[in-house]
């Protein structure tokens, strides 16, 4: 081991430019197991989190709320979860595959 860093940050650097620490911005960082947070402003970190939730409790989630599989709520959430709204298409439906010998549903 050369180093250690703390994940937010490591993510951080990997993601965001200079230009967008000195203007100030959160990076948010949604693992399989946590969720990694880092706030920049005037080109310096201000706060960093981690959250002992990530994608792995989503997909949980949604498999019990949709009613559906663990693998079909992943693929639903990889598929339709975005950040915002203009990647949405007003006339798409999301179709849910039945469990346990049920049709599909939209």
């Amino acid at each position: 081991v050369v180093d250690i860093i703390l994940q937010p940050l490591a993510s951080a650097t990997a993601v965001l430019s200079q230009e967008e620490k000195e203007l100030g911005v959160v990076m948010v960082d949604i693992g399989g197991g946590t969720t990694d947070i880092a706030i920049f402003a005037d080109g310096c970190i201000r706060h960093s989190a981690v959250i002992p939730i990530g994608g792995h409790q989503l997909n949980g989630d949604l498999a019990m709320g949709l009613p559906a599989s663990y693998e079909d709520a992943e693929k639903i959430k990889i598929r339709y979860g975005v950040a915002t709204s203009q990647l949405l298409r007003e006339d798409e439906q999301i179709e849910v595959p039945g469990v346990g010998g049920r049709p599909p549903r939209t």
